[in-house]
């Protein structure tokens, strides 16, 4: 081997040992960015079940039927979501 190919390996070889040495860093969030947006998913389902709910009761001129039944899908999806994203912690 050439002299300069077994410089580009020793060099190859001191960057590899000193990104193994290194400390694995993860990124954390900060509390507040964290509950914004689990608040933000949590009222998130909610709008858009509620916003189904009442088009399909426009739409079948029901009686705010479809607006219960799909708000509460929209909370349930909401808190299925919360329950997910604390999980991770």
């Amino acid at each position: 081997m050439s002299n300069k190919a077994k410089e580009i390996d020793e060099r190859i070889a001191l960057l590899k040992k000193q990104i193994e040495e290194q400390p694995y860093k993860q990124k954390k969030n900060s509390s507040l960015a964290l509950v914004g947006n689990v608040v933000l998913e949590l009222f998130a389902g909610i709008i858009v079940g509620g916003s189904i709910g009442y088009f399909l009761d426009k739409l079948f001129n029901t009686v705010f039927v479809f607006m219960l039944i799909f708000t509460l899908l929209g909370l349930v999806a909401g808190i299925l979501n919360l329950y997910r994203k604390l999980k991770d912690l």
